[in-house]
């Protein structure tokens, strides 16, 4: 059994509209700003990138702006938006090599609360991939000859992409893009792996997310250096920001991140045993102990009273 994540359709060129009514479940008239260019069994995209996404067929149109479609699943709210699109399924196909003949091997509707439908395919083989888009009424489908493949691995990451856009707060159309995500969560989880043993699942989804964070800052930085700006879009508004605030936020998240994964790493008492003796205290927390007790927090705090004294003696 492997876990297959297709691509979804890219909709954001598409005709976008607006809900003008709240919508219940199992609800199969909607009311939009216009229903302009959209046909009886055309295919509309509900709320894309939330878990109430859904995608219905329209059966009817009332007039200039209602229209009769399929029972809804779940409950909409008014101003949510709707895109107009080609596709309402994706089918997947297998192949032994890369560039060999790819047979068809499951068709499923396509899922957008996130940027891929998940999909579980009960074979061991580590077999190459490729999915295309379908129309279940038209039977249009996508040219597979313009899908890349992929191969299925081993890999399981710290967190996934979804939950790296969830802790960016950044639009499912932001950067960056899902492979991109996927690229930093990967190199963030062999820093964190270089920086922390542990197998303890909290610790390391949470650290992967804050170190993800830092990479993605600095990506946008380097890309800002060619612009002199980024922008981002955050809850419909867009974001300006130079090169010097995304460094600024990245370092800010990598000190945060360094704290964290310090106070994860040290242990805490195992037993009764007096303070020093060996294993009651780790460490880290045994040399603070004896720092504070000394009055000198680090070697710096020690080095600059040094120099001070130097300098009164000196009379400058």
């Amino acid at each position: 059994m492997v876990l297959l994540k297709n691509k979804n359709y890219d909709y954001s060129s598409e005709i976008k509209r607006t809900i003008l009514n709240n919508i219940l479940a199992a609800t199969t008239d909607i009311l939009l700003d216009t229903v302009e260019n959209i046909e009886i069994n055309s295919y509309l995209l509900i709320n894309p990138g939330f878990n109430t996404s859904e995608i219905v067929k329209v059966s009817a149109k009332v007039d200039n702006s209602k229209l009769t479609i399929e029972a809804t699943k779940y409950q909409h709210s008014m101003n949510e938006n709707v895109f107009l699109v080609p596709y309402n399924q994706i089918k997947i196909y297998t192949s032994s090599e890369s560039t060999g003949t790819y047979l068809l091997v499951d068709t499923v509707d396509m899922v957008f609360n996130s940027l891929h439908t998940n999909h579980y395919y009960d074979v061991d083989n580590d077999y190459y991939y490729k999915s295309t888009f379908y129309n279940s009424t038209t039977s249009e489908e996508s040219n597979i000859d313009d899908a890349n493949a992929w191969q299925i691995t081993d890999d399981e990451l710290y967190c996934s992409e979804q939950d790296l856009r969830m802790f960016l707060q950044f639009e499912i159309d932001d950067y960056p893009t899902q492979e991109g995500a996927r690229f930093f969560i990967k190199t963030a989880m062999v820093k964190i792996d270089l920086d922390i043993s542990t197998s303890n699942k909290n610790i390391l989804w949470l650290s992967t997310l804050l170190l993800s964070k830092f990479y993605v800052l600095r990506g946008l930085a380097t890309r800002a250096l060619s612009k002199g700006y980024i922008q981002i879009v955050v809850e419909g508004r867009t974001i300006t920001k130079a090169y010097q605030e995304m460094v600024l936020e990245a370092e800010n998240i990598l000190q945060e991140y360094k704290e964290f994964i310090n106070a994860q790493d040290r242990t805490e008492a195992i037993s009764t045993n007096p303070l020093f003796s060996s294993g009651a205290v780790d460490s880290l927390t045994i040399q603070d102990l004896v720092d504070l007790m000394n009055g000198i927090s680090n070697a710096e705090t020690l080095e600059r009273g040094r120099w001070f004294r130097r300098y009164w003696r000196s009379g400058r």
